[in-house]
């Protein structure tokens, strides 16, 4: 039984690390306490792959960022209020 959880387990592939770190419930934090987790049965070492999967999401991040930061940046700044409130008809 060992054998073939070990199979599936001790090569986790990348698009399922992130997949469960994208998810809002566990994010990075939970990530890192699940491999702790798995390492206990499998006596698997699996802080070196946490390091991978935590800079392959920097890349993705920064990929993402120089395409699209720029759109963050073009965003019209709100007009501060006066105090009063604008009628339809105003």
């Amino acid at each position: 039984m060992k054998d073939k959880f070990l199979k599936y387990w001790r090569d986790i592939p990348i698009l399922y690390s992130v997949a469960f770190i994208l998810d809002p419930r566990p994010k990075l934090r939970g990530f890192n306490n699940v491999l702790m987790l798995l390492a206990k049965p499998t006596g698997i070492d699996y802080s070196a792959y946490f390091t991978e999967v935590r800079a392959k999401l920097t890349t993705m991040f920064n990929k993402y960022d120089s395409k699209f930061g720029a759109v963050r940046l073009q965003r019209h700044a709100q007009q501060p209020s006066s105090g009063k409130k604008k009628t339809a008809w105003a």
